[in-house]
């Protein structure tokens, strides 16, 4: 289920029944809203509300069987983040138009992705792990790393941590900096 809420009311507008698929990730850019489902579908549902009352079919694409760990929206595609691939598909149609596959980036697997629309990258977090990794969002390519295990080691001499400790929880960029969020509590 998808609930739309009123965001100066708080009150209830609209309510989504999503049929046999579980909501991981969402994201909104380019008038709809772009959802990825445990089930490996995308769906996208236009910001318009008379559109969504109006029960419109939703534009959909199957993946893969496996959860949509990511999404995010930038000018040209929606991106996808899937084990160890990103998906790049076409906003309107949603059809893929091409992939990478990151085994080569010491990636386990991608989980979120989010967009800075201040500096044009796509930053993407490695599930079960503290390496980031930013992608330049207009070439669609890996541009560098970023492990967040290092920078905690470095601040905090004197502990015993494991590597369980430097594992991220959430990163959000904020202007030209991203934020990361540790199990340790940094």
């Amino acid at each position: 289920v998808i609930d739309v809420f009123n965001i100066l009311s708080g009150e209830l507008v609209h309510n989504i029944r999503m049929r046999e698929n579980t909501i991981c990730c969402i994201t909104t850019a380019n008038d709809y809203v772009y959802v990825g489902t445990l089930e490996g579908y995308v769906f996208a549902f236009p910001h318009d509300l008379k559109a969504l009352q109006a029960n419109e079919p939703p534009r959909y694409q199957f993946i893969s069987e496996n959860a949509i760990e990511g999404i995010t929206a930038t000018r040209k595609h929606v991106w996808v983040s899937h084990t160890r691939f990103m998906f790049f598909l076409n906003l309107e149609s949603l059809r893929m138009e091409h992939q990478l596959t990151c085994s080569s980036h010491k990636v386990d697997f991608i989980g979120s992705l989010c967009l800075s629309e201040e500096t044009n990258i796509v930053w993407s977090a490695h599930l079960g792990g503290s390496v980031i990794s930013a992608w330049n969002a207009e070439e669609e390519t890996h541009m560098y790393d970023i492990n967040a295990s290092q920078a905690l080691l470095n601040v905090e001499t004197g502990h015993n941590y494991q590597d369980h400790d430097a594992i991220m929880t959430c990163m959000t960029p904020a202007l030209d900096t991203v934020w990361v969020g540790m199990a340790t509590g940094h």
